[in-house]
């Protein structure tokens, strides 16, 4: 080692200076980091991505607004078209402070039921249904929260319906985002006289990261990226009978 070299450092980190020296030292290297990071043709890039950073290190706590729809009618000529999780501005856990949220979960629980109805002289003994989780992309209309029409979403069957049969509207399908879709069959026993009744029930939890905006303090307010569930089904209900769908949906978001 070179002594005289050694001396040298030894000088600078001793003597009444000594923390002057070194914080002097630190600050010279942090004033040239950062100038290096923020100057530049990286600088718009490096800028936007450190206040994102900082944004979600400020307000990650999570919330969440549920939506409990009692029994909905979903037939062969009645499609369902139904919004869930918005929230109007609040302090509680389930308002917002602003008018921006992150969407980053949403959890549904769906019962679907179908029955005979006893005043039926003829039946149906199966039923399907197919559900649909979406994002829409274009402005909601009416006030924020109004449903789309479903042949904006699905094309027509052979007669004239939204069923499971219908296939997805080419000419409008950029206006949605499918998040989750699947199908449920219900089979009956039919015995005469007797109202036989089945339900089945479908859990879904869909993990996502999108924004909605809002323009006003109400919830129906919303401008973008309203969240609906689609259903159709195959058979009618007879007299008497029934078929449908109960929803219970839980959205968890940031508020930022």
């Amino acid at each position: 080692m070179n002594s005289k070299r050694s001396s040298r450092s030894l000088k600078t980190l001793s003597g009444d200076n000594a923390i002057n020296r070194i914080i002097r030292f630190s600050r010279d290297q942090v004033v040239k980091t950062v100038k290096d990071r923020y100057t530049g043709k990286k600088a718009g890039a490096n800028i936007a991505r450190d206040m994102k950073t900082i944004l979600s290190l400020v307000n990650t706590e999570q919330k969440q607004v549920y939506t409990l729809a009692v029994t909905q009618t979903v037939t062969n000529i009645a499609p369902l078209v139904y919004g869930i999780g918005t929230m109007a501005q609040g302090t509680a856990s389930n308002q917002r402070t602003g008018d921006s949220v992150k969407i980053t979960r949403i959890d549904l629980a769906i019962a679907f039921s179908f029955s005979t109805g006893t005043a039926a002289t003829s039946f149906i003994q199966t039923q399907t249904f197919n559900w649909y989780l979406v994002r829409y992309l274009k402005t909601p209309s009416s006030g924020g929260t109004a449903s789309f029409a479903i042949t904006e979403f699905l094309n027509i069957d052979g007669n004239s319906r939204s069923t499971p049969l219908s296939f997805p509207n080419p000419d409008t399908n950029e206006n949605f985002q499918l998040m989750g879709s699947g199908q449920v069959d219900i089979d009956l026993q039919y015995v005469p006289a007797t109202d036989c009744a089945k339900s089945k029930v479908v859990t879904i939890s869909h993990d996502c990261s999108f924004h909605q905006s809002y323009n006003g303090a109400g919830s129906s307010t919303i401008t973008d990226n309203m969240v609906y569930l689609v259903f159709t089904a195959y058979s009618g209900a007879n007299t008497g009978g029934a078929s449908g769908v109960t929803v219970n949906a839980a959205m968890w978001y940031i508020d930022n």
